[in-house]
């Protein structure tokens, strides 16, 4: 197991296991048949073409590492799983789990791609200019300097608005989740 998210509202906890895939286990139910695997891993890293998948599956590889949700009003919303073998994100449908489609992270005005991910976090709750959509932050493996030079990783913050148009979802009303009174 690799990362774990709980969405209080469907009382359950979410599962990344890196080679098999995303899991739905129940919050209050101690029977293994419960267990819900909603999303397989297709692929492994290194030894298949990351960007061969059937049109319409999930593009998961091994290494699920984070998960997170980006909550939505009425029960909507979506899982998100960071894929460390071929540094992108899946994004799941929150209520019945279809697959949205997958993306990258690419760097700009001198910031880099971000690589090798391990760790996310996602707020929905609006957070002012520039983040009226919430706020994603992802783990970034490797970094490199203007010159080329490897440093060492870090974080990345990502408005999630930018998620939300490259799947012309924008139009989605926004949580009234707020985190600091845990509603």
């Amino acid at each position: 197991m690799e990362g774990c998210v709980v969405d209080a509202e469907y009382s359950s906890v979410y599962v990344g296991m890196e080679r098999l895939g995303i899991f739905k286990v129940p919050l209050f139910s101690v029977f293994d048949y419960d267990i819900k695997l909603i999303a397989q891993v297709r692929k492994s890293k290194v030894d298949a073409d990351a960007n061969v998948f059937p049109a319409g599956t999930p593009r998961l590889t091994d290494d699920i590492e984070g998960i997170s949700l980006y909550r939505q009003a009425n029960g909507k919303g979506m899982i998100v799983a960071s894929v460390q073998g071929i540094s992108e994100y899946a994004l799941f449908d929150r209520y019945d789990h279809r697959y949205l489609g997958s993306f990258k992270i690419l760097g700009k005005d001198g910031i880099d791609d971000v690589t090798e991910t391990d760790g996310i976090e996602i707020i929905s709750t609006p957070l002012g200019e520039g983040y009226e959509n919430g706020l994603m932050i992802v783990h970034d493996d490797e970094n490199h300097d203007s010159e080329g030079h490897l440093l060492m990783g870090n974080y990345k913050v990502i408005s999630f608005k930018d998620v939300l148009e490259k799947f012309e979802m924008l139009d989605q009303t926004p949580s009234t989740w707020n985190p600091r009174l845990n509603q």
